[in-house]
């Protein structure tokens, strides 16, 4: 493997210009890659999971158990490739949730449940519906969430208002943006239509529920009424028999249930028709006063930020089709505001970082050049670990740019190393009465720390191997931090091997018949560390004994610490659930 390096590292010093150009194509393939990335909060944690809902209105707790959860679940049981299978069940709704293995595909997982579900028909209470998939959904799904309020001085007229503006404008508006999974609506009134009947007046009639229920249930039946021929023509014929909301009251008093006689009796003979509201499920306050919660969820493999802006543009569209009173609040929530967070962070980390880096670098060397080519080996590094992770289809989240933001300080080691060997060797062979070529100084001096170079990047890597081979949902979740680290870091290797000594070749040879001598701050530094390194080889014990009651110190304290699974994330949102 020597040889190999040692051979890599003369091509670049020989092929310098050709290397910046290359580096320089890296910088723009890079820059095109973040800015084409798939940006998220935290990466897909969770494996293949499906969720069937099977409403049962007006059925207990107990019910639902019994009559529906029990044969859902008895039915996806054996599902293969099916991990677990969780049920809950309350109040008119049944849920259960298969989860998978983690090479499982969301769309084969679908697929093996959906035929399951066919083994149910008929075994299902009439008055449960039949079982639903929910959409699919990231872990972290909620992309936007905000409230619809109105200043209307009539509340019922406002909740209905809204209530149906957001079910019947918004929510189409915005899942037909691409990204977006569901759109979900609470509070509000979703009116509708109800017939009530008056036993009284069913009992002096003669009419039963049942021919009640049939006559309602027959206004929305709609049957094709075929067509006529007239000469060469064929003319459809159209049955009006679609109700409205508007009209449907007079439409539904005026059917007919039963014939008495020769007098025909009607729904309004025996049941009050008036409009009502269905019974509330949830509520929403904002501010005080009554809303509308709407909260749109992404899919898992959308971008955060571009699905984000489709939808704050789609909002500001339909913001012009709000009822009379009504008003779009600002959102509560917005997770492409903790996105643009990490990234600012990353960016703040990796200026700070470049700016110590300059400041030692100067204060050591007192060279532009040096802390120049120290510093391209941290662009370069992050920028070749975006690409290959943008390559490969990972989403740049906060764990990726947490592992990034974190090999800031180390990518740069490697260059830094590699650089002040060549300075001190050339500043070396500037004082002998025959100075060797540049070129050939810089070879020899980048080959001297090859070897530690080499070694010290692939121990760091070796140390993270341990996070990769992690299972689990906490695999799912910090293999991204170490794979972004990882690959930062054989970045930067390459990086000191071939861009480091290109650019060595193309700066230093020009510098080094100048002003040479150490700066006073760097011969002060190593005269102290002279001094400290004799007495710490003189008095071993003194640093030994130290080290080992530190070392057992923090051990004995590692039972004592606390652990949580992730981090506080400070995105200042308090969402409270009841």
């Amino acid at each position: 493997m020597g040889s190999i390096f040692d051979g890599l590292i003369g091509w670049s010093i020989r092929h310098r210009h050709v290397v910046v150009l290359a580096a320089i194509a890296l910088v723009v393939a890079g820059v095109w890659s973040a800015l084409h990335a798939s940006l998220d909060v935290l990466p897909d944690f969770t494996p293949s999971r499906v969720v069937v809902q099977t409403e049962a209105p007006g059925m207990t707790t107990l019910d639902v158990e019994e009559l529906v959860t029990r044969h859902v679940e008895q039915a996806l049981l054996g599902t293969p490739q099916a991990t677990s299978v969780r049920s809950t069940s309350s109040p008119g709704l049944s849920v259960v949730q298969l989860m998978f293995a983690d090479d499982v595909d969301v769309y084969r997982a679908r697929q093996l449940v959906t035929e399951r579900l066919g083994l149910i028909a008929g075994r299902l209470p009439r008055a449960a519906r039949d079982p639903q998939l929910a959409p699919i959904s990231a872990p972290i799904g909620a992309l936007l969430k905000f409230t619809l309020t109105s200043t209307d001085a009539d509340p019922k007229r406002a909740a209905r208002a809204l209530r149906t503006f957001a079910d019947w404008t918004l929510r189409p508006r915005l899942l037909a943006i691409s990204g977006v999974a569901q759109v979900t609506a609470h509070g509000g009134e979703v009116e509708r239509v109800e017939v009530r009947p008056d036993p009284t007046k069913l009992r002096e009639r003669g009419v039963t529920l049942a021919e009640l229920r049939i006559a309602v249930s027959g206004t929305q039946a709609f049957t094709g009424a075929g067509f006529v021929e007239t000469g060469h023509a064929r003319l459809d014929i159209q049955a009006d028999a679609r109700l409205t909301l508007d009209g449907s009251r007079e439409a539904i008093a005026q059917t007919v249930v039963a014939l008495r006689g020769r007098t025909p009796v009607t729904v309004g003979d025996v049941a009050d028709v008036l409009h009502g509201d269905e019974p509330a499920v949830g509520a929403a306050v904002f501010d005080g006063r009554p809303a509308v919660y709407v909260q749109v969820s992404k899919l898992p493999w959308a971008d955060t930020l571009d699905v984000t802006s489709a939808v704050e543009a789609a909002l500001t569209e339909v913001s012009t089709q709000l009822p009379p009173g009504a008003q779009m609040d600002p959102p509560v929530f917005r997770q492409a505001d903790f996105v643009n967070t990490s990234l600012r962070s990353v960016g703040r980390a990796m200026a700070i970082g470049s700016l110590l880096v300059i400041i030692v670098l100067v204060l050591f060397l007192r060279r532009g050049q040096l802390a120049m080519i120290s510093l391209v080996a941290i662009p370069l590094s992050i920028l070749a670990a975006v690409t290959i992770l943008v390559a490969r289809g990972v989403s740049i989240n906060g764990m990726t740019l947490g592992g990034l933001a974190i090999a800031v300080g180390e990518v740069v080691d490697d260059a830094i190393v590699d650089v002040e060997n060549v300075w001190r060797r050339l500043r070396e062979n500037a004082t002998l009465p025959e100075p060797r070529a540049p070129l050939d100084v810089i070879h020899d001096a980048s080959r001297e720390v090859r070897g530690s170079v080499v070694y010290a990047t692939v121990i760091v890597c070796v140390v993270l191997v341990p996070v990769l081979m992690l299972g689990g949902i906490a695999g799912r979740i910090f293999s991204p931090l170490a794979q972004a680290y990882i690959l930062a870091i054989l970045a930067s290797l390459v990086v000191a091997l071939t861009v480091t000594p290109a650019l060595c070749a193309v700066l230093l040879p020009k510098i080094v018949m100048g002003r040479t001598e150490e700066t006073r701050f760097a011969i002060g530094v190593t005269d102290r560390y002279r001094g400290l390194l004799r007495w710490a080889i003189r008095w071993p014990r003194a640093i030994l004994l130290p080290s080992a009651a530190a070392t057992v110190i923090a051990v004995a304290v590692v039972p004592f610490l606390g652990g949580r699974f992730l981090p506080e994330f400070h995105e200042r949102a308090l969402v409270a659930h009841v």
